[in-house]
């Protein structure tokens, strides 16, 4: 599984924190429950994966 930094963009742009998924998607729906996203604003996530320190 990757980490995923979660954002909801708009003019302040509030970041969450991260999680973990396996792609995208699944990154923004559990994002949207883990976050406690209401469903009216579910479309202004951003999930950026995050790369692996070496």
């Amino acid at each position: 599984m990757c980490r995923w930094e979660v954002t909801l963009i708009g003019k302040k742009g509030h970041r969450y924190g991260t999680i973990e998924a396996r792609d995208e998607a699944e990154a923004t729906a559990k994002a949207a429950a883990e976050f406690e996203i209401p469903p009216a604003l579910r479309f202004k996530i951003a999930v950026t994966k995050l790369a692996k320190k070496k």
